[in-house]
């Protein structure tokens, strides 16, 4: 059985990591991915957005969503000896606003909830929801009309509840 593609994401296995290492629930010790420079990693990836609680909206007022595949003499020494157990269909992913994919295929839903959490982020008692039918983020207002059981896309969902 080959591997049809083995992709990377920077930002995510930095995450992931540190979830390994600060869990108690990793009694079995689960060996770590293998760890990521800061210097290669976005600090204003929709990831750091969804999981760093430091997230400094006053340095990243936005977010970015949209990845490409970086050329493989750009990958940083730990990664390329990790995935190049697979060199043919290993694949390194960096933010690019300006040539990225929405690889997360993150719908415009997602993207409401996600604006909505930069905006909690910035002022955690400044946003208010609305119980609504229709999902819509008011940024000046920092309203949020959306309704847990109206939401569609598990991403969305989880940001409800954070």
């Amino acid at each position: 059985m080959t591997l049809a593609s083995t992709i990377l994401v920077g930002e995510l296995q930095a995450w992931f990591n540190s979830f390994v290492l600060g869990s108690t629930i990793n009694k079995n010790a689960v060996p770590s991915p293998v760890e990521i420079g800061d210097v290669y990693l976005s600090p204003n990836s929709f990831i750091a957005l969804l999981f760093n609680d430091d997230y400094d909206t006053a340095i990243y007022p936005v977010y970015k969503y949209l990845y490409k595949e970086e050329s493989i003499s750009c990958w940083p020494n730990t990664v390329k000896n990790r995935i190049m157990i697979y060199p043919t269909s290993a694949k390194y992913l960096v933010i690019d606003d300006n040539e990225g994919t929405n690889v997360f295929t993150l719908q415009s839903e997602d993207l409401t909830l996600l604006d909505s959490l930069l905006a909690y982020r910035a002022d955690s008692t400044g946003v208010i929801i609305v119980d609504s039918v229709t999902t819509s983020f008011d940024s000046t207002s920092s309203i949020l009309y959306a309704t847990y059981d109206n939401l569609s896309t598990p991403l969305s969902r989880l940001i409800f509840y954070i």
